[in-house]
């Protein structure tokens, strides 16, 4: 087995975008098994994450799971960003709280959270872990440079966690226990079951107690929340691949091709065939 700190399979991009389309400023990523880090420091435009839209925040970072849909468009030539991509092999070879912080969760998805915020102190800390992470990275070609590559990427992602355990503090309530459990077991079962009741008796709480717990963290149903990942889902599928639609109708857990599509249709207002030729 390739021992990842030996080995570790990364690059850092200084205002590029690593093997993306780019037509006048924008960038589209490739749906493949790559995670990322992007920082952006300076510049003004919009970039999108499973088909959410955002604005420019200065001074944020964006951390990408793998098969994430994403799209960057800068509106400015002197824009400043640094893009950090890395395998499944190097997470899976980090501590579990980096595993969890790098993993998709569709409660992050509704509000945003895998987008930190920093202040100057942050800024500060980062850039002294980056400035020495890039050194390395270009200039060191000895036996030290993997593990020294490896293990100064895990401290700027243990500060990333750090960030956004703060933040979660600050914008959730003791609800986010009961959320979490219930979004995790969804993410491990939301191809095999749609039914709220097979979450329910598996998290041993009733509709009504779910109820409240996810519309006062997300103001959203677990109905609303199962049916908004299996679409997601659906999204990246047809947008990021070439499969066709009846096999995406079996891989999400539909007996037929036609459920799919009446399923798509009632949530999102188009088949997923025309979702298809427009994305």
């Amino acid at each position: 087995m390739m021992d990842i700190k030996k080995n570790v399979d990364l690059t850092i991009h200084y205002n590029a975008f690593p093997e993306a389309g780019n037509t006048n400023g924008l960038f589209r990523s490739n749906f493949d098994n790559t995670y990322a880090i992007v920082w952006l420091k300076e510049g003004r435009g919009r970039y999108s994450i499973d088909f959410k839209e955002y604005e420019f925040k200065p001074n944020t970072i964006i951390l990408i799971s793998k098969d994430q849909n994403t799209t960057f468009e800068f509106f400015d030539e002197n824009s400043q960003y640094v893009v950090i991509t890395f395998s499944q092999d190097l997470v899976s070879a980090s501590d579990d709280d980096i595993r969890q912080l790098l993993s998709f969760c569709i409660r992050e998805h509704f509000e945003g959270k895998q987008i930190l915020s920093l202040n100057a102190y942050d800024t500060e800390y980062l850039e002294m872990i980056m400035n020495q992470l890039f050194k390395i990275y270009s200039t060191w070609n000895d036996q030290f440079k993997h593990p020294s590559i490896f293990h100064l990427l895990q401290l700027f992602l243990v500060y990333c966690n750090k960030l956004k355990t703060q933040q979660e503090q600050a914008t959730s309530g003791d609800y986010i226990g009961v959320v979490a459990d219930f979004t995790s077991l969804l993410e491990q079962n939301f191809k095999k079951t749609h039914k709220v009741s097979d979450y329910t008796d598996n998290l041993n709480l009733t509709y009504n107690s779910l109820s409240r717990y996810t519309t006062n963290y997300c103001s959203k149903t677990p109905k609303e929340i199962i049916v908004e990942r299996v679409i997601l889902e659906a999204k990246r599928l047809l947008s990021g691949t070439k499969l066709p639609i009846k096999k995406i109708a079996y891989q999400l857990g539909f007996d037929e091709p036609t459920n799919l599509v009446k399923y798509f249709k009632k949530n999102t207002g188009t088949t997923p065939t025309e979702f298809r030729t427009k994305n």
